[in-house]
């Protein structure tokens, strides 16, 4: 018979045997294998005593869904669950914190399937008579460079006749970057991002402004070169002749039908 023990006595075992085993403070339930009394005698508490064959036991554990991850995910601890939800025979559910310990050595750099088995404790009021397995798969993904490649080639395709040089560069510059990595070992999040880049260049690529040119030409003209001295004077009207030539070159270039390269020498 167990006699007159406080709240710390239960939780501790102090008796030395496998009379008590804990006391859960909050519902005032001691676990036993033998009868005592109901009474915690130094705080005049009523503690149930509840038997070791009456405890609930474990009936089935949570089924977790298979997590999938892009091509190159180092981190994978962050994706699993900490917890894991567990049906108890007297049809309650419990939560318990998991560990995981994975079939083989993870690399997310390698596209296959890995099962992550989790490691727990069961509280000490459910009985340790059924512990279920607890398994987490997790599946990395091929590497998918199809849409990489499929912008690479719409990049080379594009006209950049009449574009400024800054955004041909930018635009030349993304595809060589996204064929670099087309010949190494990469994050699918690394892919994903040149092909945003790609998109960017060619959403970015300009026209040139001849508008502002012609303003420039027009005001040249209407210089007053008096004041000048010749070679100065000279020296304008060469700069003016240089842009009429750029001009005309870049209708040119902008146009391929006759009818409009005959128009640009007839305006010129």
């Amino acid at each position: 018979t167990v006699e007159k023990f406080g709240q710390e006595a239960f939780a501790e075992n102090k008796l030395g045997n496998d009379s008590v085993y804990i006391l859960n403070s909050e519902d005032n339930i001691a676990f036993a294998k033998d009868v005592f009394v109901n009474n915690g005698p130094n705080q005049n508490e009523t503690i149930t005593p509840v038997f070791l064959e009456d405890l609930p036991s474990v009936d089935s554990a949570e089924k977790l869904k298979s997590i999938t991850i892009p091509f190159g995910t180092t981190e994978v601890d962050e994706l699993l669950p900490k917890e894991v939800t567990l049906t108890l025979d007297n049809k309650k559910e419990i939560e318990v914190y998991v560990t995981w310990e994975s079939d083989k050595k993870y690399d997310g750099f390698t596209a296959q399937a890995y099962t992550f088995t989790g490691e727990y404790e069961l509280p000490a009021y459910v009985k340790k008579d059924n512990k279920p397995t607890i398994e987490q798969e997790v599946i990395v993904n091929k590497l998918n460079i199809t849409k990489l490649e499929e912008e690479i080639e719409k990049a080379k395709e594009i006209n950049t006749k009449g574009k400024t040089d800054a955004s041909i560069d930018a635009l030349q510059s993304a595809i060589k970057a996204a064929e670099d990595l087309l010949d190494e070992k990469v994050a699918q999040s690394e892919v994903d991002q040149a092909v945003k880049k790609l998109q960017t260049a060619i959403d970015g690529l300009q026209k040139v402004d001849k508008t502002s040119l012609k303003d420039l030409v027009a005001k040249a003209k209407e210089k007053d070169l008096s004041s000048y001295t010749e070679a100065s004077a000279n020296k304008l009207k060469e700069s003016i002749e240089q842009v009429l030539i750029l001009l005309f070159l870049m209708l040119l270039l902008t146009y391929q039908n006759s009818l409009l390269c005959n128009l640009a020498m007839i305006v010129f």
